[in-house]
């Protein structure tokens, strides 16, 4: 075991994926780490309170504009999505089935790669990671990813294996998302309801 030089991460090679299967056994699921396997490196992350509050903002912002378009939907929220076949296990901060929801809305259990991936995944990028995820999210088939700073908001989509980088989201096409990252920055100390508030301002010119 080798200790990462980022404090709250341990980095790990060579985890066969049994003794990955037994560590997520063995490890109590309270959401306080965030686990990225890929082939045999093995990453645990430990996510800021900061890291936390902005995912469950954005969570918040992104259910309020399905409900607003009026798009049915289901959040998985925070998930660990795995694919044996890939040596694949990949948690994710929160993501949401939409254009695929018919498809898996009345399941309890979804597995890859009988089920379809979640259409979109929100990945907040205020840790360090040593493990490419976006890499992950491809292997895995999602559509499209929201990645989000503290300044601004990325989206990437999924096209022919590789991502792009654009403008608009498939879920919103009309709506330039990319300053909902600065909403939270620019209220967060104020509490929540400083920030909806905001949000709901915001709303108004969309």
């Amino acid at each position: 075991m080798s200790k990462s030089p980022h404090p709250g991460n341990i980095f790990l090679e060579n985890v066969p994926w049994q003794d990955l299967e037994t560590i997520i056994f063995k490890r109590q699921k309270n959401g306080e780490t965030l686990l990225t396997y890929d082939n045999g490196r093995l990453e645990l992350i430990t996510p800021s309170p900061l890291h936390q509050e902005y995912r469950e903002i954005l969570e918040e912002f992104i259910i309020a504009l399905l409900d607003l378009y009026n798009i049915n939907y289901r959040g998985l929220g925070f998930t660990l999505w795995q694919r044996p076949d890939l040596k694949i296990s990949l948690e994710v901060d929160s993501c949401f089935y939409i254009q695929n929801l018919p498809r898996i809305e009345k399941l309890l259990t979804i597995s890859l790669p009988e089920n379809p991936p979640p259409d979109l995944v929100l990945e907040i990028d205020l840790t360090y990671k040593s493990l490419s995820r976006r890499s992950l999210y491809a292997r895995l088939g999602i559509p499209e990813v929201w990645r989000c700073d503290e300044n601004k908001l990325k989206i990437y989509q999924l096209n022919e294996g590789e991502y792009q980088q654009v403008s608009h989201s498939f879920v919103f096409p009309e709506i330039a998302l990319e300053g909902l990252p600065q909403i939270i920055k620019n209220n967060i100390k104020s509490g929540r309801v400083a920030v909806r508030r905001e949000f709901q301002k915001w709303l108004m010119t969309v």
